[in-house]
């Protein structure tokens, strides 16, 4: 269902339904993290603060309103400092604790909002229909391939200590199969990519998702989360299923400016 939706939006919507697919995907990893972060009842103002100062910065980075961000970004900040400033007492003393939730904060933002601007930017590329396409399909080919092989075949762990259930063959199957959808996406749609953009996309784009994968794993264990939310039954929360998207992005964006 969230895939054919994609699709519709990726065809029928143009930049501006690529735009709001950012927001609302964004907004919703930003819910995820801050629940996350901030799961301990005593926190709760912590968690909105953060959304309240998160949301309007995705709107602004997304949206790419960069004189009005720069005044927004200053007094929001301000703000949240002066937040934390006078949560000193809720926290008996423990001011290492304040800092490294304000540290938290900032980078969920940041991390969040940043990576997600990268969507409506690599819509905005010549032919960016087609690379928003090959985007999804190295990010959904990876994901797939991992699984089927790493589940098959996985003998060798690819780094337990943030993801003991990632394996090196499920990485290796990722990246021939993210390999083989850009391959197919050239012969169905993108002729004007050569063999070579095929093999760098597919390689080059799987490993970044990847990365963007562990990543998201290092959070979680990071927080003792296992999935970052429950929105898609069995699948975990948004930030799951977008996490290698939100790597690939930029990766692909750099990569069609050279070419």
């Amino acid at each position: 269902m969230g895939v054919a939706l994609i699709i519709v939006l990726i065809v029928y919507g143009g930049a501006t339904a690529v735009t709001a697919l950012a927001f609302l995907c964004a907004t919703a990893c930003m819910v995820e993290y801050f629940f996350m972060l901030f799961a301990e009842s005593s926190f709760v103002s912590e968690r909105w603060v953060g959304l309240i100062l998160g949301i309007p910065v995705i709107f602004v980075i997304i949206g790419q309103h960069v004189q009005f961000g720069l005044k927004g970004w200053t007094l929001a900040l301000l703000l949240f400092f002066f937040f934390y400033l006078f949560r000193v007492p809720q926290y008996q003393q423990n001011l290492s604790r304040l800092l490294n939730h304000m540290a938290l904060s900032l980078f969920g933002i940041l991390y969040i909002s940043y990576l997600f601007a990268y969507l409506p930017l690599v819509r905005q590329l010549p032919q960016g229909d087609e690379w928003i396409f090959v985007l999804f399909i190295v990010a959904w080919f990876g994901d797939s391939g991992a699984y089927l092989i790493g589940s098959r075949y996985g003998r060798r762990k690819l780094y337990p200590m943030i993801s003991p259930g990632k394996t090196l063959e499920g990485s290796f199957g990722g990246i021939v199969l993210s390999t083989v959808g850009v391959f197919l996406a050239q012969f169905l749609f993108f002729h004007s990519l050569t063999r070579v953009d095929c093999l760098i996309v597919g390689v080059g784009g799987s490993i970044f998702g990847q990365l963007g994968d562990l990543f998201e794993s290092l959070i979680k264990r990071g927080f003792g989360a296992k999935d970052s939310g429950v929105v898609i039954p069995g699948h975990g929360g948004v930030l799951d299923r977008f996490d290698s998207v939100m790597f690939i992005a930029p990766f692909l964006y750099f990569y069609a400016g050279l070419w």
